[in-house]
């Protein structure tokens, strides 16, 4: 693994367990054994780093979500699955994104504009999910799906910092319960 790929993997954990700005270059640089000089060289700003997070992640999201569309799952399956993958944070951490969303009205526009744009594919895949679901028969209910996907992506988010605030992973498992109980599951 490369200084920068270091950098980046234990920035994306600080910043998933404290918050972007609940460390410095100087803490992650102890963490990881290197010098700041070298954290600067690759992210001269702290607005650096956090795009680069974000673009990192926003990347990672697409890869699990591509593997989840090649598994034989129904789409809402998929879906729950995906949900799985966002519990695995808890307790110590929460989704990169929604972290950073907690700290928005501190970001530069740069940073919101990264933290809106992962938000928005979050949005978009569930959307397209839901809409598979009520093709395949899946959804009791008739919604909004735009509105659905907001109030899910909304939701997961939601529920992964409450659950973290309580230190309670069971907060999370109710949520998820009532999800698909409003999914009509």
């Amino acid at each position: 693994m490369s200084t920068k790929e270091s950098i980046i993997k234990e920035a994306t954990n600080l910043c998933q367990e404290v918050g972007i700005n609940g460390f410095s270059f100087g803490d992650l640089a102890n963490k990881i054994g290197i010098k700041t000089s070298s954290i600067h060289y690759y992210f001269p700003q702290k607005e650096d780093l956090s795009v680069a997070l974000l673009e990192a992640y926003r990347e990672e999201l697409k890869e699990t979500l591509e593997q989840l569309e090649l598994r034989e799952l129904s789409p809402k399956a998929r879906l729950f699955r995906f949900i799985d993958f966002l519990e695995a944070y808890l307790p110590e951490r929460v989704c990169l994104c929604g972290m950073l969303a907690a700290e928005v009205s501190s970001q530069s526009e740069k940073v919101q504009g990264e933290v809106k744009r992962f938000l928005s594919d979050l949005e978009l895949w569930i959307q397209k999910t839901l809409t598979e679901s009520k093709k395949a028969g899946e959804l009791a209910k008739t919604i909004n799906l735009q509105s659905a996907s907001r109030f899910i992506a909304c939701s997961l988010q939601g529920l992964l910092l409450c659950s973290r605030a309580f230190n309670d992973k069971t907060r999370f498992k109710d949520g998820i319960k009532c999800l698909d109980e409003f999914l009509g599951g």
